[in-house]
């Protein structure tokens, strides 16, 4: 089992996340178009997967480009680097097993690939961003206003 085994069902798994997510991501963005639940803490310890993806379609709901979002995205990877090495460094004292390490250090990696299955699979959903954020979340042009209006300064 090599590491582009781990890494092709990583990135299966976490496209999955986005169907078996879907309640999850619709009540995060009924959280923040609700002014009284701001400011808003959202977070985990890695903030690529679930909590990765509510950020994207927050950045998509206040106009970000991909570009910039997957800037953003990929900014986890940077940030957690250091955090990464010292899980690491703690395995390698449990276990030696070349294949379990391969997996754990699969699990802790933030991938451009990742981003762009994400991407994808809203693409295959919906068509486009904006209309996976409309027709399959619900985010309607009046809602994506409102997140304009509570998270952006004129």
């Amino acid at each position: 089992m090599g590491l582009s085994f781990l890494s092709k069902n990583l990135k299966l798994t976490r496209v999955q996340c986005l169907k078996c997510q879907k309640p999850l991501y619709i009540t995060f963005l009924e959280l923040i178009l609700n002014a009284e639940n701001l400011p808003l803490l959202h977070h985990c310890k890695g903030g690529k997967d679930r909590t990765g993806f509510a950020t994207i379609i927050t950045l998509f709901a206040l106009d970000v480009s991909i570009e910039e979002v997957e800037k953003d995205y990929m900014l986890t990877k940077e940030c957690m680097e250091e955090r990464n090495k010292r899980r690491m460094d703690e395995y390698r004292t449990y276990t030696d097993n070349a294949v379990v390490l391969e997996y754990l250090s699969a699990l802790m990696q933030t991938k451009k690939t990742y981003f762009d299955a994400a991407i994808d699979e809203m693409l295959k959903l919906s068509g486009s961003v904006d209309k996976y954020l409309e027709e399959y979340l619900g985010l309607t042009s009046a809602k994506k206003n409102k997140i304009k209006t509570l998270f952006l300064e004129n």
